[in-house]
C-alpha cells in the first residue's frame, strides 16, 4: 500500500511540474527583434493615441473617452478593444503596451477603477496585465524594454528636491531601473542612444547611453522636442519663440522653417509636417501643414489643436477645448480635413 501511495502521490508530483512548465513556457513574452520601436518619437510626443504595426492602427477614441481600438490604416473594419483611458500606446509583435489612466467607469465605486500604470496586452485587447502601477509619462517601447519618465528623489536623505527620472522595465515585468534622475523623455532612441532636450540646466541635445548610463551634449543650442528623422533633427526652439527648425545630424547649421511660434508638430512622411500656429489672436490660429524645407506653408484648418499623430495614410488632431473632437487629413493628399467618427 505504501508503495502504491508513493507511486500515485508521485504522478501527482509530475502532472503539477508539468502543468508548472507549461504555466510559464505560454506565459513568457516572445522577445522582439533588435531594433523594433513601439511607435515613431513624433506620436510620443504627442501623447501616443496612435501606433501603427502589421497593418493595424491602434488608436485611442477620444470619442469614447479614449477607449482602446484598432483599425485598418484606411479606416476599416474598426474594433473596440478596451474600455479603459488610454494614450502611449506602443505595438509589436502579437502585444500592445500602453498607458492606462483610469477606468471609464463612472458612479459610487468608481474610484475601485483608478489603474494609472503601464499594461501589456495581446493585440485583441486580451489578457491585460499590469507591468507597472503608477502615473509616468512619455512610454517608449524599444527591443525588449520599456523606457518611460516616473517620479524620484533626487535627494538622499530627504524628500526634498523631488523630480522626473528616467526608468526602464522589461516586457516581461522584470528589471525596473533608475537609468536617470535627470527627465529624459525616452523618444528618439536609436541604436542605444536616447536623445533628448536637456531641460534641467540647458536646452542642448543631449544623447544618453541606455548600456553605459553616460549622457553627453551632442549640439549645443536651444532644442525642444526634437525628432531626429532621415539625416536631420528637427526641433522647437525655445530661444527664437519656438519657432520650428531643423539641422543637419549630428553636423549642421540651424535652418529656421516658419516664422509662426508653434505649439506642437509631427512630421507625416517624407515631405510634409504639420503644426500647430500658435497666436495671441485667436482668428489666426490653426493647424498648418509644409514641406521638410519649410516650403509651401498651408492652412489645414483654422482653430487651436493638439494630439497630433500619424498613421501612414492619414494625420489625426484634436480640439485643445475637447478631446472628443478629432479631424482627419490624409498625409499627403490635397487640403480637406474631416470630422474623424470611427
Amino acid at each position: 500500500m505504501k508503495s502504491k501511495s508513493a507511486f500515485v502521490l508521485g504522478c501527482i508530483f509530475a502532472v503539477i511540474a508539468v502543468i508548472m512548465i507549461l504555466v510559464v513556457l505560454f506565459s513568457k513574452i516572445p522577445e522582439n527583434p533588435p531594433g523594433t520601436l513601439g511607435n515613431t518619437a513624433g506620436n510620443i510626443l504627442n501623447k501616443g493615441l496612435f501606433a501603427e504595426a502589421n497593418g493595424r492602427v491602434y488608436f485611442s477614441n477620444g470619442a469614447d473617452n479614449g477607449s482602446l481600438y484598432s483599425m485598418n490604416p484606411d479606416e476599416s473594419k474598426v474594433k473596440k478593444l478596451i474600455n479603459h483611458d488610454i494614450c502611449f500606446i506602443n505595438a509589436a509583435g502579437n502585444y500592445l503596451y500602453y498607458y492606462e489612466l483610469n477606468d471609464n467607469n463612472t458612479g459610487a465605486f468608481a474610484f475601485l477603477g483608478r489603474n494609472m500604470g503601464i499594461y501589456r496586452s495581446d493585440i485583441k485587447g486580451g489578457g491585460s496585465y499590469c507591468l507597472q502601477k503608477a502615473p509616468v509619462k512619455y512610454i517608449c517601447l524599444a527591443d525588449n524594454d520599456i523606457y518611460y519618465e516616473y517620479f524620484t528623489n533626487r535627494a538622499t536623505n530627504s524628500s526634498e528636491d523631488s523630480g522626473i527620472g528616467l526608468y526602464s522595465i522589461t516586457i516581461q515585468k522584470k528589471g525596473r531601473t533608475l537609468l536617470s534622475e535627470d527627465p529624459v523623455i525616452p523618444a528618439n532612441i536609436l541604436n542605444g542612444q536616447i536623445y533628448y532636450a536637456g531641460q534641467s540646466e540647458d536646452h542642448d541635445l543631449h544623447a544618453f547611453s541606455i548600456d553605459s548610463k553616460d549622457d553627453n551634449i551632442v549640439i549645443e543650442g536651444s532644442f525642444w522636442n526634437p525628432i531626429i528623422y532621415n539625416s536631420y533633427v528637427y526641433y522647437m526652439n525655445p530661444s527664437k519663440d519656438y519657432r520650428l527648425c531643423r539641422r543637419e545630424f549630428p553636423e549642421g547649421d540651424e535652418e529656421i522653417l516658419t516664422d509662426d511660434r508653434i505649439d506642437c508638430y509631427n512630421i507625416a512622411s517624407d515631405d510634409k509636417i504639420y503644426y500647430q500656429k500658435n497666436s495671441k489672436e485667436e482668428s489666426e490660429l490653426a493647424l498648418k501643414r509644409m514641406n521638410l524645407d519649410g516650403s509651401d506653408q498651408e492652412i489645414v484648418l483654422n482653430g487651436n489643436f493638439t494630439n497630433i499623430n500619424v498613421s501612414s495614410k492619414y494625420v489625426y488632431f484634436s480640439l485643445f477645448t475637447d478631446r472628443t473632437i478629432t479631424y482627419h487629413q490624409a498625409v499627403g493628399g490635397p487640403v480637406n480635413p474631416e470630422p474623424f467618427n470611427p
